[in-house]
């Protein structure tokens, strides 16, 4: 999703929002999920990752508070904009 958000154009967020609520319903799982931290050990595959894709967020730490800065506000748990940013990495 880091990827995705960075260079593709989004539908606005109650659009994501609608098109995630759906899926997770054809597939009978509860929406909104959770949306927690990753495990640690993940910080080495997460560093072969970012060597092999150079992806900007070169931490485990930083890639998960950019995910929630882009999901957070379509899981509904904060307001922000209706337009994905992808210059300023924010909902305007």
């Amino acid at each position: 999703m880091l990827v995705i958000a960075e260079v593709l154009p989004l539908p606005t967020r109650t659009e994501v929002a609608a098109a995630c609520g759906e899926t997770f319903a054809i597939r009978a799982t509860a929406w909104p999920p959770t949306l927690g931290p990753p495990p640690e050990s993940w910080a080495g595959a997460w560093s072969a990752y970012v060597a092999d894709y150079g992806i900007q967020y070169s931490t485990l730490a930083s890639a998960y508070e950019a995910l929630n800065a882009f999901w957070q506000p379509i899981l509904g748990t904060t307001q922000s904009g209706t337009a994905w940013d992808a210059e300023s990495w924010t909902w305007s």
